[in-house]
């Protein structure tokens, strides 16, 4: 209810001030053999930048000194997606190998701390939920997972039958409850997380839905 009274903020950038922004840099930080970056996610405190490669790897970049901290070397398959999870020094890849891999900051190296192999065909999203204990992932299986980020636990998959191509993106609501995803056969469905209902379906894109964001 707060945050539906929230009004926007003046200092925001205006649309004019968008459109003259420009290129202040520029950081090559994976492999040029298998060129491509298909996931990037921002620790905004630490002015740190985490991106996942068509190379295998994900890269923890620091934009105040433009060095690499740490090469996350271990899928074998192209990174579709990835995310800080700033509690604890948690990163989550999800991969075309059909796993995710839970990464722990250790002197300031990420070591691997969990591989989870729930999925039968590549994870295409990670979303971490807003508590920071939790996150899920979405396959082209047809299916997602809710996992205790801690232990590693998949506490719950839901599969759904009448998919198709299975999911391509994934996104937490802000209040922890609500869980949206995108389909390859162009719908977004929205499921209550509690309950693992699928509450509400959304048609009228033409093509995979490939990434989703709540307000």
């Amino acid at each position: 209810s707060q945050r539906k009274k929230r009004q926007v903020s003046q200092d925001l950038a205006t649309p004019e001030s968008v459109e003259k922004y420009t290129q202040l840099s520029s950081h090559p930080l994976h492999k040029t053999n298998k060129p491509g970056i298909l996931s990037v996610d921002v620790y905004q405190s630490e002015d740190l930048i985490l991106t996942g490669g068509v190379d295998s790897t994900a890269v923890v970049f620091n934009r105040s000194s433009g060095e690499i901290v740490s090469t996350l070397n271990g899928h074998s398959k192209r990174v579709n997606s990835v995310k800080f999870v700033p509690e604890n020094g948690y990163v989550l890849t999800g991969s075309a190998d059909k796993t995710v891999k839970i990464w722990q900051q250790k002197d300031g190296m990420y070591e691997c701390k969990h591989t989870l192999r729930e999925h039968t065909e590549e994870v295409r999203a990670v979303t971490v939920h807003a508590t920071q204990n939790f996150f899920v992932t979405a396959s082209t299986d047809k299916s997602w997972c809710f996992y205790d980020l801690a232990y590693g636990e998949c506490l719950v998959q839901v599969t759904e039958p009448s998919l198709q191509e299975g999911y391509t993106s994934a996104s937490f609501h802000p209040d922890g409850l609500i869980l949206g995803m995108g389909t390859a056969e162009s719908l977004v469905r929205i499921w209550d997380v509690k309950s693992q209902a699928n509450v509400a379906q959304f048609e009228g894109h033409s093509g995979p839905v490939t990434g989703l964001s709540f307000s």
